[in-house]
């Protein structure tokens, strides 16, 4: 009788073979699954931090500059009040074509001022006078000029014509308190008209400071809701009381699409919402 042959009890038979091609197929395919899956949530999540960070980006800088608003105007001046006869117009520290997708404003952006150290009777035969300083100063500004700090309560608001060395020429037109006379010490403003738009397409939000449009970030929208200390909403368009008697929130919302859809062919949406209290009105 034959014995049957034995096989070197160091090796593999054929079913062992087939059960490890097998494991190893589960295992791999397993590890290109996870693979596959980690790929996408990073690409994800590396699309939906982008677009988060871009829309609170463009949120805090609108919050900058609407805390802000106003800043360098003397509408708190009794003779330069934003009820002023003539005067109302330039005291506005908002205009009142602002609307949900456009807001224009007045506002010193740079945050500085200078003194004018010539005593200032403005007046058709007179529209020159001298400050500490022109450095930040320069032709077609629109400056105010306030005598708070001297105990006054007068306001000016005009456009430089003209800078000679110390000395500051404004154009015809300028609008100044009745009977107003600056002291030394009266403080000067640059400040500078600004306008946020949102678009009814893609392009983006825009600024604008009067040195040209600025995309701040495409794919990019915001609305904006102005109310009253008690968040009742004023209609619109605003008119010159609604802004000098009752506006005192200011509502942003800010909403960004992303540039790249998400693995699933999606548009990400992020939003960012804030709200402003108008100081000083």
């Amino acid at each position: 009788m034959r014995r049957a042959q034995r096989f070197d009890q160091a090796g593999f038979t054929l079913m062992d073979i087939i059960v490890s091609v097998g494991i190893s197929a589960m295992v791999f395919g397993y590890a290109a699954q996870s693979l596959t899956t980690t790929t996408t949530q990073s690409f994800d999540s590396e699309v939906i931090i982008t677009t988060e960070e871009r829309a609170r980006s463009i949120l805090d800088l609108m919050l900058f500059d609407l805390r802000m608003l106003g800043a360098g105007i003397p509408f708190d001046q009794e003779g330069f009040s934003m009820s002023g006869s003539g005067t109302s117009s330039v005291a506005l520290p908002i205009l009142t074509d602002s609307t949900s997708s456009y807001i224009h404003f007045r506002v010193n952006e740079l945050g500085k001022d200078t003194l004018i150290t010539s005593a200032f009777a403005p007046s058709g035969a007179s529209s020159s006078f001298t400050v500490y300083s022109t450095e930040d100063l320069l032709e077609d500004d629109i400056i105010y000029l306030s005598d708070a700090t001297t105990g006054g309560s007068d306001g000016l608001q005009g456009q430089i014509s003209a800078i000679s060395g110390l000395t500051v020429t404004l154009s015809s037109g300028f609008v100044y308190s009745d009977s107003a006379n600056f002291p030394v010490g009266s403080v000067l403003n640059r400040v500078t008209t600004v306008e946020y738009s949102s678009p009814d397409d893609d392009s983006g939000i825009v600024r604008n400071n009067g040195l040209g449009d600025i995309v701040i970030s495409p794919n990019s929208y915001f609305s904006i809701s102005y109310k009253d200390q008690d968040g009742n909403a004023l209609s619109l368009p605003l008119s010159e009381s609604d802004i000098e008697d009752y506006l005192a929130i200011i509502d942003i919302s800010v909403t960004v699409n992303s540039d790249r859809k998400l693995k699933d062919g999606t548009t990400y949406t992020a939003q960012a919402d804030s709200k402003v209290t108008v100081r000083g009105l």
